[in-house]
């Protein structure tokens, strides 16, 4: 449902001012700590293959490497560019719609039965796409590569775990680009504390609820959501 399109949409509508960069930067490491560890297990699997072990997931970490690189390139090229859309909730209203017609896709698409070790790097790729098209406040990160996935073919569950684990380094990455302009932070610690907390439990809440529904295949229910948000921020 796009995290940095609400995030802009509350800033604008509950009057919200944000201590800097410094609040999305806790925010996005908690979103991240909550993805690392709901998939411990499979992460262990991934960097044991990294580290040689016959039968484990070194191909997945290298499909994860080459999903990332679209994004990675769109956020360094255009990273002011992204920057201006923060400030502009009609727009993040717009990309909300754009992110319902791409989940209510999800509904006509055959659903395929491979897992990510079929996946080839020809998928990995278009994952990576669509991926970089979320660097767009209110484009969905997760829905554009969940579809993305469910388009070259992976089974529900597996493109929903693809897509969740490829976010960590789009997360990192763009939480260390927000880093470099951090200066001081004079805030109120508690409620920075507190904020991490949060987005770390809505995280783990998300996961559950993303997988629960994408294997239910009633992937439509946030497409509504995103239409319903992404027309009043038009209209308001």
């Amino acid at each position: 449902m796009s995290s940095s399109g609400h995030l802009v949409l509350a800033q604008e509508y509950l009057g919200v001012q944000a201590p800097g960069i410094i609040l999305e930067v806790a925010l996005h490491l908690a979103t991240a700590l909550a993805i690392l560890i709901y998939f411990r297990r499979r992460l262990v699997d991934i960097f044991r293959g990294a580290a040689g072990e016959p039968g484990r997931g070194g191909r997945f970490l290298a499909l994860i490497v080459v999903a990332s690189i679209p994004a990675a390139a769109v956020g360094l090229l255009l990273e002011d560019q992204v920057a201006a859309i923060f400030e502009s909730p009609r727009l993040v209203g717009a990309a909300l719609i754009f992110t319902a017609a791409v989940l209510f896709l999800s509904a006509v698409i055959r659903r395929g039965r491979f897992r990510v070790a079929d996946l080839g790097f020809a998928g990995a790729i278009a994952i990576g796409f669509a991926q970089a098209l979320a660097i767009t406040p209110g484009v969905s990160r997760s829905g554009m590569t969940i579809v993305a996935g469910l388009l070259v073919g992976l089974a529900g569950a597996e493109a929903a775990t693809f897509s969740f684990l490829l976010s960590v380094p789009a997360i990192g990455g763009a939480a260390l680009l927000e880093a470099r302009k951090i200066e001081s932070f004079t805030g109120n610690w508690p409620a920075l504390a507190a904020a991490f907390v949060v987005a770390f439990l809505a995280g783990l809440a998300a996961i559950y609820v993303v997988l629960a529904t994408v294997r239910g295949r009633r992937f439509t229910w946030f497409g509504a959501y995103c239409a319903a948000v992404g027309i009043a921020a038009l209209l308001i």
